[in-house]
């Protein structure tokens, strides 16, 4: 669930499903996106700006390294080990990094320490983003990300803003360009997302 309600997940076989409750020692911030990798871990993104993650229903050793300034408002996996997230003040690109140290506790065993983190590898400026697709007009307010989809390699991002516009961005240069948006300015969202197969068609979609 999202907001301050509990969490839970679900376990799905064949025809059956079962639910179990998230386990935590200290209780998280109110979660404002959630989405899950490949393999096994799930995340989920909060309204203090933390993204957590989770092996089952308990948090993970596994940290991601890098909060954003307002709540975590999208996230989404590229393949295992690329994760991104949208707030009110950026996009944030994280790979997955796995290193190997000797015990500092234990001298008696040679068996190393494994450490699994996502470092933030790119981040890009919501308010570049609004400059450059010729949007810093007051009228059209301070706009969050409401999803975000990517292609296989994460070189091109399909976002969707809460002004009820859909941008193009190219990841290395932060370059992005208006796919399409709203004749107007409502309390619609336009939400995105990538065509799993064929790598130049997207769905969007609002009220």
């Amino acid at each position: 669930g999202k907001g301050n309600a509990g969490i839970k997940f679900w376990n799905i076989m064949g025809k059956n499903a079962s639910c179990g409750d998230a386990e935590y020692a200290i209780t998280p911030a109110g979660i404002t996106a959630v989405t899950s990798t490949n393999s096994k871990y799930s995340c989920t993104g909060h309204e203090d700006g933390t993204i957590v993650m989770w092996e089952g229903n308990t948090i993970s050793d596994a940290k991601v390294v890098g909060n954003h300034n307002g709540a975590v408002s999208a996230l989404a996996y590229v393949g295992t080990d690329i994760l991104i997230s949208g707030s009110t003040d950026s996009i944030k690109l994280f790979k997955k990094t796995v290193t190997e140290e000797k015990n500092k506790n234990d001298s008696t065993t040679d068996i190393p320490v494994i450490t699994i983190e996502w470092i933030l590898t790119k981040e890009i400026s919501l308010l570049d983003i609004v400059k450059t697709i010729g949007r810093t007009y007051e009228s059209y307010g301070s706009p969050s990300v409401t999803s975000i989809a990517s292609d296989k390699y994460s070189k091109r991002l399909l976002v969707s803003l809460s002004s009820n516009v859909l941008v193009e961005i190219n990841v290395s240069s932060a370059a992005a360009s208006i796919i399409t948006e709203g004749t107007r300015k409502t309390d619609d969202t336009v939400l995105s997302l990538a065509h799993p197969t064929e790598e130049f068609t997207i769905v969007s979609l609002s009220k």
